[in-house]
């Protein structure tokens, strides 16, 4: 089985990073560490905004725009329960369009 990770959400009795593929990919254009050794903790990108789960997808969208992020924790009673991305709005938005009649 192949598996597609494009963000992994970090834990220590509470989330406390993401690290995404594009972090992982300027990681290695760098080539200044060995990424066999490296710590996780030390190319996180720390989670300081995220997203109740009751909000809407153009209130997800304005807090990605106005913090220029493009990942978000969506929470639930303070609790983390899932990460949404530009890239889950962007097929939301695409799925939508494909399915209204011209």
């Amino acid at each position: 089985m192949k598996w597609r990770i494009e963000k992994l959400a970090l834990c220590w009795l509470k989330y406390t990073g993401i690290i995404t593929k594009t972090d992982w990919m300027l990681l290695a254009l760098q080539q200044e560490c060995d990424p066999k050794v490296l710590k996780v903790s030390s190319f996180q990108s720390l989670i300081k905004y995220s997203i109740d789960k009751d909000q809407t997808i153009p209130e997800a969208c304005s807090l990605m725009e106005k913090h220029s992020v493009r990942h978000l924790p969506v929470t639930k009673d303070n609790k983390v329960v899932g990460i949404i991305s530009v890239k889950d709005i962007e097929r939301y938005y695409m799925d939508m369009h494909k399915k209204t009649e011209f």
